[in-house]
């Protein structure tokens, strides 16, 4: 069986064995090139001041030529297409008209830029969340003496959607519990909270996702068990 990884690295499949009992797996990953866009800009100056309106051409690293004019300040800035992350080698060259430095065709020396991964970005979002019980009753009689149970469920939803990340929920920075995203990208946790925790009215939702770290905030009202 074979199938492919999302956005985040994770494949994920199903295979049924004709016998119950231990068996022994294996996984051979084949990558395909990763594409990135990136931004690349020169500077073009004529006895140290910027030259506005020249046409600077960026060529190399296997990524088709890209063409932009300078501004103001000289600057000129692209934006090219990498068939592979890593180190790559660039050079820019020059065609100015209608100044004190015209030139045609001048090319830099190489310079050296890193291609970073492909992919597009992943964010996590808390869903509005809500809990139920009846801590009104502990707050009109607190010499009743007993503890009513207040319970929250806590959401928050992984995009692009992967299964298998750890997602931990904070209430007025404390931890509360952490549950794993499914297929939908969405992790969900219920807790029993305490009367502080229900009049916070909010909750934060973090998880690592390739080594960056994601957090998001959402509201949290009273609502009834479904």
């Amino acid at each position: 069986m074979t199938v492919t990884t999302n956005a985040l690295g994770i494949a994920t499949g199903s295979m049924t064995f004709p016998t119950a009992g231990p068996v022994s797996l294996t996984a051979t990953v084949t990558a395909a090139g990763t594409s990135q866009s990136t931004v690349v800009s020169a500077v073009v100056l004529c006895n140290g001041v910027p030259v506005p309106g020249a046409a600077v051409t960026f060529n190399g690293g296997g990524a088709a030529p890209v063409t932009a004019t300078t501004n103001a300040l000289g600057i000129a800035t692209g934006s090219m297409t990498f068939p592979t992350a890593g180190p790559v080698s660039l050079t820019a060259t020059v065609t100015a008209a209608g100044t004190t430095c015209s030139c045609t065709n001048v090319v830099s020396l190489p310079v050296p830029i890193t291609v970073g991964v492909g992919g597009p970005a992943v964010s996590l979002q808390a869903l509005p969340s809500c809990w139920w019980g009846h801590w009104e009753h502990q707050l009109a009689d607190p010499s009743h003496g007993q503890s009513y149970p207040v319970t929250a469920t806590l959401k928050a939803q992984l995009t692009p959607a992967a299964a298998g990340v750890t997602v931990n929920f904070l209430i007025a920075g404390q931890p509360v519990g952490s549950a794993v995203t499914d297929a939908s990208g969405i992790a969900t946790l219920t807790t029993d909270l305490n009367l502080l925790q229900v009049q916070s009215g909010a909750f934060t939702a973090t998880a690592t996702v390739g080594g960056t770290t994601l957090q998001s905030t959402g509201t949290l009202l009273p609502c009834r068990p479904q």
